[in-house]
This record gives C-alpha cells, sequence and structure tokens, in this order.
C-alpha cells in the first residue's frame, strides 16, 4: 500500500514510461476495418487498478467476454483515440473530461482482421461506473499487480464463452429425429493437431448406423457424426510441422468431422492435389483408401482376376471399378439397383440387380466364380460369396449394411443378419483353398496405428488421380441443415457415388426448418418418427 503522495509519484512515473511507446496516428492509413479500447488505469486503497468490463449476456457473440471499454471505428471518429472514448462513454458512461489519455500503443490484429489499437488513459479515482446493459453487464477493476505478478490472485467469477461453430449433433441413438444443427464450442488444436476450416464432409453407410446404434462399443451421446471432411488448414498445433496455414486438405477425423472447424492428429491430413474440388476430396479419402487396400494390400489384385464387388453404384463401389481399371484384363461384376444401370455399365464389365440371384449370373458368365469378393452387406452373402470364390480366391467383409432394414436399431434385422451369415469352418477353408478375410479402415488408422500405411496408400491414389486415372464420384451436395435428408438418401440406396454435406451450402427453405438451430443442448421438440418421410427431398447434384 502507498499513500497519496507515493501514489501520486508512482503515477507520473508510470505516464513517463507508457509515452515511450506512443505510436500516433501511423495505423490511420492501413487499409483495415478498425477499432479501438481504452484501457482505463486508477488508483484504488493505495494500489494501482485497471478497470474492466464484462459484455452483456443478450449479445449475441462474446456475450460474458471480459474485455476493455471499445469498439469499432466510427467515420465521426478523429482518430482512434476518438473511437476509445466514444465506446467508454456508451459503455460505462466515462466522459472525456473525466479521462486524461496517456498514448497510444502499437495495434493488435484480431482472428477476424480487425486493427484495434489499445489506448491507455488515467481516470478520475472517484468515477463511478454506469454499465449500458445492453453492451455491459457488469464493471470491476482488477490490480495492476495481477498483470505482473499473477500468483496470489483469484480470478473474476464469470463464464467466458469460446467462440462457437455449427456442427451436427446426434443427441441420441435412433431415427432421423436424433441429428440436430447446433452451437458448440470450436475446438483448438493440441500438440501434434492441424486445425481445419471444413468446406465439405463425407457421408458415409456407415454414418447411418453409427446413428442407429448399431456398432459395437458406440460413444456416448451427444457426439458429432463423421469420419472424414475436406477445407483449409486454419492452425497448427505446438511443435506440429507439415502443413501452412492457408493449405487445402483432407483429412481422416475420429467422430466430429460434420462441423465448421476439426482438429485431427498430423498424420491422419494429407494434401489436395491442386485441380480437386473440396467436395471431391471429401468424396475421396476414406471410399479410395478402402478400394485399394482391399484389392491390392489384401487381395492382391493382378493382371486377369476377376472381381464381385456388391453396392456398384455407391461410393466404394465406384472407387472399386476405377481402380480395377488401372489393372489390364480385370473382369468386374457388379449388383447394384436396376435404376442405378445405366449409369455405372459403362465402369462394371457385368452388372446384376440387387434382388436377383446373382450367384447363378455369375456362374453362367464364369462356371469357376471369381477370385476376389468384396461384400458390404454380409448377411445371408458371406455364404454365397464363399461359394463364388475359385481356388485361392479371397472373400472380404467390410461392412454389414444388411443389419439395416427401418430408420431405427432392429434386433430382429440384427439377430437374422447373423443367422444367416455362414458359419466358416477353418477345415473347409483348407480343403478348398479359400481366404477370407475383414476389413476396417477406421479401426486400421484409431485402433490399431497404421497411419503410415494409409499414407503410403494415399500418395499411390493421388498419382493415379494426377494420372487421371481415377475421378471421385460426387453423387449431392447437401447443407448441414439437411442431413436428415442426405441419410434418408442413402438409406432407400438412392446414392450414386458420395453424398456431401457442404458446410457452406445454405439449405432449401423446404428443409431449413427440419433441422432447426439449437444449441448444444438441443432444446428443440423432437419432431415424429416419418415427418421426413412426406416431404420431396431436393440436393443439388452437381
Amino acid at each position: 500500500m502507498f499513500n497519496d503522495n507515493q501514489m501520486a509519484a508512482i503515477k507520473e512515473m508510470i505516464k513517463n514510461n507508457l509515452k515511450l511507446y506512443e505510436i500516433g496516428n501511423t495505423s490511420s492509413d492501413v487499409e483495415l476495418p478498425k477499432a479501438s479500447v481504452l484501457i482505463p488505469l486508477l488508483t484504488k486503497n493505495g494500489e494501482m487498478h485497471v478497470l474492466m468490463t464484462v459484455r452483456s449476456l443478450k449479445l449475441r457473440s462474446s456475450a460474458g467476454e471480459v474485455c476493455f471499454p471499445g469498439g469499432k471505428y466510427d467515420p465521426q471518429d478523429r482518430n482512434n483515440i476518438d473511437t476509445a472514448l466514444r465506446e467508454a462513454k456508451e459503455e460505462i458512461g466515462l466522459t472525456p473530461d473525466q479521462v486524461e489519455v496517456v498514448c497510444r500503443l502499437s495495434p493488435i490484429m484480431t482472428k477476424s482482421g480487425i486493427l484495434v489499437t489499445p489506448v491507455v488513459a488515467f481516470v478520475e479515482d472517484s468515477f463511478k461506473a454506469q454499465p449500458n446493459p445492453a453492451e455491459v453487464s457488469d464493471v470491476f477493476t482488477v490490480a495492476l499487480d495481477y498483470f505482473l505478478n499473477q500468483s496470489g490472485h483469484s480470478s473474476y467469477p464469470v463464464n467466458v464463452d469460446t467462440k462457437e461453430m455449427r456442427a451436427v449433433v446426434l443427441t441420441g441413438f435412433g431415427g432421423l429425429n436424433k441429428l440436430r444443427v447446433a452451437k458448440k464450442a470450436m475446438p483448438e488444436p493440441q500438440e501434434g493437431e492441424v486445425k481445419i476450416r471444413v468446406k465439405a464432409c463425407g457421408l458415409n453407410f456407415l454414418d447411418l448406423m453409427v446413428r442407429q446404434g448399431n456398432i459395437d462399443n458406440p460413444p456416448k451421446t451427444p457426439l458429432v457424426p463423421g469420419f472424414e471432411c475436406a477445407g483449409i488448414v486454419e492452425a497448427m498445433g505446438e511443435n506440429t510441422k507439415g502443413f501452412e496455414i492457408g493449405d487445402r486438405v483432407m483429412a481422416f477425423v475420429n467422430y466430429n468431422a460434420w462441423a465448421e472447424v476439426v482438429c485431427t492428429p498430423l498424420d491422419f491430413v494429407y494434401t489436395i492435389p491442386d485441380d480437386m474440388t473440396f467436395p471431391e476430396a471429401a468424396a475421396f479419402s476414406m471410399n479410395f483408401v478402402a478400394a485399394y487396400m482391399m484389392l491390392f494390400e489384401v487381395a492382391n489384385l493382378r493382371e486377369g482376376m476377376s472381381v464381385l464387388v456388391h453396392s456398384a453404384g455407391g461410393g466404394v463401389g465406384q472407387a472399386v471399378a476405377q481402380l480395377c481399371s488401372t489393372v489390364p484384363g480385370i473382369t468386374v461384376f457388379g449388383t447394384a439397383s436396376s435404376f442405378k444401370h445405366e449409369a455405372i455399365k459403362a465402369s462394371v464389365t457385368h452388372l446384376f440387380d440387387r434382388n436377383v440371384d446373382y450367384v447363378q449370373e455369375v456362374k453362367k458368365i464364369s462356371p469357376e466364380g471369381v477370385d476376389i469378393v468384396l461384400d458390404c452387406l454380409c448377411g445371408e452373402n458371406t455364404g454365397k460369396g464363399l461359394s463364388l470364390l475359385k481356388p485361392l480366391g479371397t472373400y472380404i467383409l467390410y461392412g454389414s449394411s444388411n443389419m439395416v432394414t427401418g430408420e431405427t436399431k432392429s434386433f430382429f434385422s440384427f439377430a437374422k443378419s447373423w443367422w444367416q451369415v455362414e458359419k466358416v469352418n477353418p477345415i473347409k477353408l483348407f480343403e478348398e483353398n479359400k481366404v477370407i478375410a475383414g476389413f476396417s479402415l477406421l479401426n486400421l488408422l484409431f485402433k490399431q496405428g497404421r497411419a503410415n500405411v494409409v499414407k503410403t496408400v494415399m500418395q499411390k491414389l493421388i498419382s493415379l488421380y494426377d494420372q487421371k486415372k481415377i475421378r471421385p464420384l460426387v453423387d449431392s451436395l447437401w447443407a448441414l441443415e439437411e442431413v436428415k435428408e442426405a441419410m434418408q438418401r442413402i438409406h432407400d440406396r438412392g446414392n450414386i457415388g458420395k453424398l456431401i454435406l457442404d458446410v457452406e451450402k445454405s439449405p432449401t427453405p423446404l428443409m431449413a426448418n427440419d433441422s432447426t438451430e439449437t444449441s448444444e443442448a438441443g432444446e428443440e421438440e423432437e419432431e415424429q418418427e416419418g415427418d421426413s418421410d412426406n416431404k420431396e427431398r431436393t440436393p443439388f447434384i452437381p
């Protein structure tokens, strides 16, 4: 504590020292949006204090944030000092005659591109703040010593909101009514992570199974779904190198992809080729990596072999067909809904309706069967696939979409699919010289630590893309608010190629009311099951 004379001397010393940092009007000619804040100093109880404010909780942005009085430049302001004083008067009733301006410090650039000039001033010790409730909820002072030596001080008891973003939130396992677009705190990258401003994210049949809780050991809800995205690098975690801010990238994410911003480990991020769009990049990573690894890493695809792929019109099916075309003499058998045949017939050698007896159809053409079976259906198709294998052939299971029949998880469908799965006899495999395998790209990445293997595969795929040998097929683009309709399209097997959530796309008016934006808690009432079935779905098809 200091007496009045000592405080007066300290005050003069502070003024003289601060004036050394005066910058004048050096920033006035900079062509950027400008703002000023007032840093008010005063003496209180024999100590130097700084006056601060708490932003009104009614404000749409930065509500509850602790800050200094200040705001944006107005054309009526002669300079940045005028801006700071005007804002201080509007916010806390501090009039210019109660202020002694000391100096202007070097401006600071905010993340939103605004140049903010701090104006340091002494205010009368007798000043009584009059907060404007529309802008300020509280005014308080903090001992200047706190900023010089923080030990022994407690923080001001106020909840400071972090920056927010839009995200698709799954509030619980079940039907489409469990999905909401909500505001969530924006993540920041940890050491070894990359922060990505998302432009597009992929939607897979696996996401539908996650929504239903139809997977092993599902995570707790609420959660943000999605495993792949494409966007722009916005920041790098501490001690993290490999990308520059502004780089165009695609990435795998262990959930949380369906949001405006994601953070994911560096090992799961890859550079996008210059001529690849963000929707194409979001359609590329999971489908083509899975297809490549199953064909070349697991089944050892070689010239002259034959492949049977189910759901040939989907994202993985089309990736398989394209990759097979890079090897001479490959015969591709495919099953798909009949309405897709015209669109995909050029990429598949022999195409069958998904509802016919494809085993007999394949054997009419190739009595010995096929070398590779890629099965995303499971159930009765497991036995059929094994029966079609040639000696030394490989059957690979990479999905179980037959378990999904209705909008919500069905124990009957699960039990039926399980019952219909061929009970594998190892001795029979030995006698028939057949191989049975499984493939889960996400487990390989997130549970089994094979990111380096996937990165090598991605490099090979990008080389094939640069040679114009492969190209991702995008079915349609949907806004985040249209996620329910997009999921229904996958459920109905209506897509040819990949469905993409376009983060910057505005929803159509019909759909805008369907996925109401809420807070993270999701206070909106749940809509009734089946409501969306009565609405016309109109995606943007590129």
